[in-house]
């Protein structure tokens, strides 16, 4: 039987697989929202003064921060003393808004040069040993450049600072199916699908996290699929997509 990973919005495509014989797991709905508990982000802007760094990966990590620094009575001026790490252009425009200054920004999709330019910007190799920093996200999915920095010695503090979706519970079942092999393929049947799908992860580092899992796509959704750098297949039909499967 052949798993299949779709949007929560296709719910008459998943039905028609399901009676062509496969299996349909579909993502949670997205919901971006503060998170009922701010515990470990007031603490961590509260020792704002004990980071060298803060890495804003999306404008969702931009707002949320921002809004929470404000809430807890801090000012934006208090990020005049740790340097910023923007990716993508919303989160450069959210912060430049909020008239806080940017030291590296990175396009969008350039999530695997950030250690490099961490490295340039610091100095060296030996430099990033010595490095805190502050990486506020949906804690759902964990980056890649997590991983590099911590091999290089730095500390990164991973803090909660709002939520993708309501529905937890089946967020920590797919996460474990697609690291166990337990999803076959995922269906993006428009580029909204892409994108809802990233955004319901947390990541643009969808190759990463659909390693070995087959990517089909309809027409609409091939464009968006392949700025994520996602190698595609391209059909419509269900028979197809169980047999390519």
């Amino acid at each position: 039987m052949t798993t299949v990973l779709i949007s929560p919005r296709h719910h008459e495509f998943a039905a028609a697989y399901e009676q062509s014989g496969g299996r349909v797991f579909m993502w949670p709905e997205l919901d971006v929202a503060e998170l009922n508990d701010n515990f470990s982000l007031d603490e961590s802007i509260d020792h704002l003064f004990g980071y060298d760094w803060l890495i804003l990966k999306n404008e969702r990590a931009a707002e949320f921060f921002l809004r929470r620094l404000l809430v807890v009575k801090h000012h934006t001026a208090n990020l005049d003393e740790v340097h910023v790490l923007a990716i993508g252009e919303a989160t450069v425009a959210k912060l430049v808004d909020a008239h806080v200054h940017v030291d590296i920004s990175l396009d969008r999709h350039m999530n695997s040069s950030l250690v490099a330019s961490l490295r340039s910007y610091a100095g060296g190799e030996e430099s990033l040993a010595s490095l805190n920093l502050l990486f506020p996200s949906a804690n759902l999915t964990h980056e890649e450049f997590e991983v590099e920095l911590k091999e290089c010695g730095a500390r990164i503090d991973c803090v909660a600072a709002y939520r993708t979706t309501l529905d937890t519970r089946r967020m920590a079942e797919l996460n474990a199916l697609l690291a166990g092999g337990g999803i076959d393929a995922v269906i993006f049947r428009d580029s909204q699908s892409v994108e809802e799908f990233a955004r319901v992860f947390d990541t643009d580092d969808l190759p990463r996290v659909l390693r070995g899992v087959s990517i089909i796509c309809d027409d609409a959704a091939r464009a968006a699929a392949a700025e994520f750098a996602l190698k595609t297949r391209l059909t419509s039909d269900i028979q197809d997509i169980t047999n390519q499967s």
